[in-house]
């Protein structure tokens, strides 16, 4: 376990709703560093013309860029917990306030599945269509101190949307 890493139980569950997992608890500093890592991994992985990040806290989107005049504006999500669970999360209220989904105005999603090499680049009304379909298993809480409420997906949900990218090992 690298340093700084806490491992905590929590109220995430595998496919099998009686089967309990630990979650990794990250400091904000360390959250937020894997968060830029993965806007970076989304700019090597698609075509653009221009681009740009999004900076501060609680921003509709995370990347906007341009291709072939066409602005897009993307939100960049990585999960730690799907390769264990085979569920993803998709946040929409933050301390009774809206936040995720439901704050965003992102025309995209794209969800990493954190070391696997696994994304999803998902239009964020397909993701409103879901969930207004309640095509969810459940609702969790999650997040620092467990303020976030979240609405949980299989995986599999999400497929026609995947696609993947080689994970290179770090070797220090």
């Amino acid at each position: 376990m690298q340093e700084g890493f806490k491992t905590t139980p929590a109220d995430v569950f595998s496919p099998d709703k009686n089967k309990s997992l630990h979650i990794v608890k990250m400091p904000f500093k360390a959250d937020l560093e894997m968060g830029e890592h993965y806007q970076r991994k989304v700019l090597e992985l698609i075509e653009y013309d221009d681009c740009g990040m999004s900076k501060g806290c609680y921003k509709p989107y995370d990347l906007w860029i341009v291709y072939d005049g066409e602005r897009t504006t993307i939100e960049v999500k990585a999960d730690r917990m799907t390769q264990r669970t085979g569920n993803m999360v998709i946040e929409y209220e933050c301390n009774g306030t809206s936040s995720g989904i439901t704050s965003s105005t992102a025309d995209y999603w794209v969800y990493f599945i954190h070391n696997t090499g696994i994304y999803f680049i998902i239009p964020s009304s397909e993701i409103r269509r879901l969930i207004a379909e309640k095509v969810y298993t459940r609702i969790i809480k999650g997040g620092d101190g467990l303020r976030s409420s979240m609405y949980v997906f299989p995986m599999s949900v999400f497929d026609e949307w995947k696609d993947t990218y080689v994970v290179v090992p770090v070797h220090k």
